[in-house]
């Protein structure tokens, strides 16, 4: 069954993207089911790239934060994520997406990667595959 279109979800497409859907408030739960989501996909993968769908996204508390923040505690690290496209973001969304994974980057030695702020999915998976290919490339 197909989440509910106001319902934060998560997809994952082969080789090696996943695909957020962020909708109205997401809290601590919703942060750890999507994030638990994107750490079992990474299992045995090179990297990672995501695309983050926050057109009807408005909130994310600071405890929901904290969790994407400091990843997990009980796994091992998430596999590197070589680019992240955000689709729809209003100025919030753009200030909370790059204060979240600054802080990732600090406070646990995540990579840095490139994040494009996107109008339209077509845009965000032209992105995707442009780093997919200067990947390739190296």
């Amino acid at each position: 069954m197909p989440p509910s279109p106001t319902e934060s979800h998560v997809h994952t497409e082969e080789p090696d993207l996943v695909f957020f859907h962020f909708r109205g408030h997401v809290g601590a739960d919703v942060a750890r089911r999507l994030y638990d989501t994107q750490l079992r996909f990474s299992e045995g993968k090179p990297h990672l790239f995501l695309i983050l769908d926050v057109q009807t996204f408005e909130e994310m508390p600071v405890e929901a934060r904290r969790v994407v923040i400091e990843g997990p505690r009980d796994r091992a690290p998430a596999v590197p994520v070589l680019g992240c496209a955000f689709i729809g973001a209003s100025f919030y969304a753009r200030v909370l997406g790059t204060m979240i994974f600054r802080a990732a980057r600090i406070l646990r030695g995540a990579n840095a990667f490139p994040l494009r702020f996107c109008e339209t999915e077509a845009e965000a998976r032209a992105f995707i595959d442009e780093l997919r290919r200067d990947h390739a490339r190296r």
